[in-house]
């Protein structure tokens, strides 16, 4: 008998376009794949965290979803028209690329599952152009399109959601072909927390650097100034529809991060992923 969820489903799966190749010598590569786990759709939990830099881990994707990470954060490179995966120039290699790793197998998922999060929640796919031209810009303007299904709603929500975190991203510098697959991502300071109200649209991440910007090490009671960022920010993004908050550089200490997720705080950047989901509870 079919039910509801049976033909919103099928629906879902019939708007997705057949998967894209990806481009030359980034090819997803079927045979260095684990085997898959026994449910393919992933853990029913959703941490409330992203894998920060997650391409740096041994096995980038996999283990953030296999875990129940809420998105990703990858830094990339284009070289003779591909994205290539890496922090630094000198560690660019041929065979790792950003389509291949990350948006070919969340659109496949979303193929198998019509969906990436157990939840309503948008997957979050941080993008930072590490050496950002026109000619890069408008490349990620061609690659996101041809992935644009990961943006199609699911239960009111975008499966999934792009957001530029280079510094140089701003809704005045970057081209219309990209802003149409794009939010933007506004860097938190305590002069500076939240966007102007004129662009605050634009931005669907309020994103603050905690060892930069506070610095508490978990020890004593929370500093004044952070008791003052935080709630400021959290209120701020609550004003903006679909935007939510990050806290990235944070130091692994249940204290600090209950005390961020008490005080409002969507995501917390982890790198030492399996650790952080123990932290975390999951």
């Amino acid at each position: 008998m079919l039910t509801v969820g049976h033909v919103l489903t099928t629906a879902l799966l019939l708007t997705v376009p057949f998967l894209p190749a990806p481009a030359r010598g980034t090819e997803p590569s079927r045979a260095a794949e684990p085997q898959r786990a026994a449910d393919p759709c992933g853990p029913a939990r959703a941490l409330p965290a992203y894998a920060h830099n997650d391409y740096r881990n041994t096995r980038p994707r996999e283990e953030a979803l296999e875990l129940g990470y809420l998105g990703i954060e990858a830094d990339v490179f284009l070289v003779d028209g591909t994205f290539l995966l890496a922090h630094d120039r000198k560690d660019i290699r041929n065979d790792f690329g950003f389509e291949a790793t990350y948006l070919w197998h969340l659109l496949d998922r979303v193929q198998r599952c019509a969906r990436v999060l157990p939840d309503a929640r948008p997957f979050l796919i941080a993008i930072e152009d590490k050496a950002p031209t026109v000619e890069s810009r408008l490349a990620m303007a061609s690659l996101l399109g041809r992935y644009r299904a990961l943006l199609r709603p699911a239960q009111d929500h975008p499966i999934a959601e792009f957001i530029l975190v280079d510094d140089s991203a701003t809704p005045e510098s970057i081209p219309e072909d990209l802003k149409r697959f794009v939010g933007f991502q506004w860097r938190v300071t305590s002069r500076n927390p939240a966007p102007p109200a004129a662009s605050a649209a634009n931005y669907r991440l309020l994103s603050l650097d905690f060892k930069k910007e506070v610095g508490w090490d978990g020890t004593g009671d929370p500093p004044p100034a952070l008791r003052k960022l935080i709630p400021a920010v959290v209120a701020a993004a609550k004003c903006i529809p679909g935007c939510r908050v990050r806290v990235h550089n944070v130091p692994v200490r249940g204290r600090i991060w209950t005390y961020l997720l008490d005080a409002g705080v969507d995501l917390i950047g982890v790198t030492e992923l399996s650790k952080g989901a123990g932290l975390l509870g999951g």
